[in-house]
């Protein structure tokens, strides 16, 4: 049975129970879960940026390093500048990524401590599949992100000594010294990209599985 088919039948069996006293609890766990969806949220749109930001730091590297960089003083500015946004943002999205998970224990633990009251065992076993059911997607989550924080540090690890090197080497010496590295540095951006896309668009999936409001 389809996760979204089991949310519709535990939500009419939650209305149906004539414990009074369970609405209260459900509504908690109903609130947590928008908590925990609009964080998933966040992460998914500042993953993306985050993506967008290879691209363009990848670019302005490649402009440095290029044999007719034109303006070597613009060009390096441009890269200085773009190795410092996405510093940012990968802080920014590690910390997002932290109170997901977070959120998501505070959801689970919830949703637990609400199967505990009800007295109807049919209720509580549907209401137990479907956390169990819920829980594995956030697994797959977890499994899929493996390495990626990482990844995404020796990969800003090399950009700010690629960084601190145009800024210690006279121009034109340190460009060409420094391109063989330049280039592996580039493709390792390309490789975080497509490591961090399928975790992304998995996130979007769950998000869309468990959230109480209709998706865009």
């Amino acid at each position: 049975m389809k996760t979204k088919n089991k949310i519709v039948l535990l939500l009419i069996a939650i209305v149906l129970s004539v414990a009074t006293m369970l609405s209260g609890c459900a509504t908690t766990v109903v609130q947590q879960g928008e908590k925990t969806t609009d964080t998933m949220q966040a992460l998914e749109n500042e993953g993306r940026q985050f993506l967008a930001q290879i691209d363009k730091t990848n670019a302005s590297l490649q402009a440095v390093i290029d044999p007719n960089p034109g303006d070597i003083k613009t060009a390096t500015q441009a890269y200085i500048d773009n190795v410092n946004s996405i510093q940012g943002m990968a802080e920014k999205l590690g910390k997002r990524a932290d109170s997901l998970k977070a959120n998501k224990e505070a959801y689970f633990a919830e949703w637990e401590q609400t199967n505990k009251t009800y007295t109807n065992s049919q209720i509580r076993q549907l209401s137990t599949e479907q956390k169990q059911e819920i829980h594995s997607r956030f697994n797959e989550i977890t499994d899929a992100s493996v390495g990626l924080r990482d990844a995404t540090n020796a990969y800003l690890s090399n950009l700010q000594d690629i960084k601190t090197y145009l800024q210690t080497v006279p121009a034109t010496q340190g460009i060409a010294t420094i391109s063989d590295h330049a280039q592996k540095t580039i493709q390792q951006g390309n490789t975080l990209k497509e490591s961090f896309t399928p975790v992304l668009n998995l996130i979007a999936e769950v998000r869309g599985e468990i959230s109480t409001t209709p998706q865009q």
